[in-house]
């Protein structure tokens, strides 16, 4: 059985770039990974990112989709009381409605139905 394709949160690639071991592990044994635009957009906050360390690689663009997923996410979250950060909806939205798995250290999708693969460093 083949592998799901793996969705590099921001957290992921930012460990990844620096060269932290348990991301270059997962990278190692990936069949697939993509990204998305807004993860692209948070990188992109940061000064030093360097967007050429992303040529080459899959990078995935909000559908119409994707956005019904996330709002469906935050409206099941408020209800409970809870909440995640806004472009956090968005990247669940797209991994949730592509049939993705997030990699992530960021505990905060631990809230949703999603799957995920989680590390620590």
């Amino acid at each position: 059985m083949r592998e799901k394709t793996l969705y590099a949160d921001t957290s992921f690639l930012i460990d990844l770039f620096n060269g932290r071991k348990e991301a270059v592990h997962i990278l190692d044994e990936a069949e697939s990974i993509v990204t998305g635009s807004v993860c692209v957009y948070e990188l992109s906050k940061i000064a030093e990112f360097d967007r050429s360390k992303l040529k080459g690689n899959t990078i995935l663009d909000l559908g119409k989709g994707d956005v019904r997923q996330a709002a469906g996410f935050y409206r099941d979250l408020s209800e409970r009381g809870e909440k995640i950060g806004e472009v956090d909806y968005l990247i669940a939205g797209q991994v949730s409605n592509r049939d993705l798995v997030l990699v992530t250290r960021d505990r905060d999708f631990r809230k949703l139905d999603l799957q995920t693969r989680q590390y620590s460093v």
